[in-house]
């Protein structure tokens, strides 16, 4: 997934699947990743459903 935002930075999250089933992890970004406005778990990540 590609941002064109000059200020976001080069390597912010990742989708990962495991068993079948699909998490977002953040990659140790600045200001961390938040999805539906929580801040989610570094590294280890969050499902999506």
């Amino acid at each position: 997934m590609g941002l064109k935002d000059p200020n976001d930075e080069r390597r912010h999250c990742q989708i990962v699947t495991k068993e079948n089933r699909w998490f977002l992890a953040d990659l140790d970004s600045t200001n961390g990743t938040y999805l539906n406005g929580k801040k989610i778990r570094t590294r280890d990540g969050t499902r999506l459903k």
